[in-house]
């Protein structure tokens, strides 16, 4: 940001600190621009979101923030702004463990902690039994399977519809009105050293289809081999279609 446009943000952040009457935000919208003004708001979190979630952000819950902005203040923004990477603020998605060799550490290190011959490949769940509010059971591969506690990672609305007894049919018709969001990764492995410090870019223009670009081997240095790393875009289209669409405009461009 420009020495003007960052006094902008400043003037704006203030002005909507300490004129917030306290009233719960009614959505995203409503919750950054509240929170840090049009100047910061527009261009770092209202088109970044929009171009994320596919939604306009008046239709967003404010709770898609979570903890991420909770660094994000007059001091930080004021730090950031004029010293930029010589800033010695907290980083604004907070400090975290990064799993040594990838997120796939995790669920290799599960695997590695129980007896590997109670796992079930394919072996589809095709209906999930409950009984005074508790899952009791699970049918899948043709065999039911009791249940203690049950950790699901498909969508809500498959598992509505899996439910024995049936829920309610308005359950049946909130669930299925639920909308899924797309995100196709494109990889790029280069030679060379690293391209950036950062291991996550931003991209909230609309002149860009991808969101964010990260580069892995700033979170670990395992992800890529001496001498190399790789680059990776998220393009979160809105539908099927359009993710073929959209990767193959990407394509096209190069």
């Amino acid at each position: 940001m420009g020495f003007t446009s960052c006094l902008r943000g400043t003037r704006d952040l203030l002005f909507s600190r300490l004129t917030y009457d306290g009233k719960p935000f009614t959505s995203f919208a409503d919750f950054a621009l509240t929170t840090y003004g049009r100047t910061i708001a527009e261009p770092f979190l209202l088109n970044y979101s929009e171009k994320l979630w596919g939604r306009p952000c008046e239709d967003l819950s404010p709770a898609i923030s979570g903890k991420r902005l909770e660094g994000l203040n007059v001091r930080t923004f004021l730090l950031e702004a004029l010293r930029g990477k010589r800033a010695k603020t907290k980083h604004l998605d907070g400090t975290f463990y990064y799993p040594k060799g990838g997120i796939g550490g995790i669920a290799d290190r599960m695997t590695r902690s129980v007896n590997p011959e109670i796992f079930q490949w394919r072996c589809p769940v095709t209906e999930i039994n409950h009984y005074d509010s508790q899952i009791t059971s699970m049918v899948a591969g043709d065999k039911v399977w009791p249940v203690n506690e049950l950790l699901i990672t498909f969508s809500l609305p498959r598992l509505v519809t899996l439910l024995n007894p049936a829920p309610p049919l308005e359950i049946l018709e909130l669930a299925a009105g639920l909308r899924t969001r797309h995100v196709v990764l494109v990889a790029l492995f280069l030679n060379g050293a690293p391209l950036t410090t950062n291991a996550s870019l931003y991209f909230p223009e609309r002149r860009f289809i991808f969101t964010r670009v990260y580069e892995p081997l700033n979170r670990c240095r395992t992800m890529a081999p001496s001498g190399s790393t790789s680059l990776v875009a998220e393009i979160p289209p809105a539908n099927q279609t359009s993710r073929k669409m959209a990767f193959g405009k990407w394509m096209m461009s190069r």
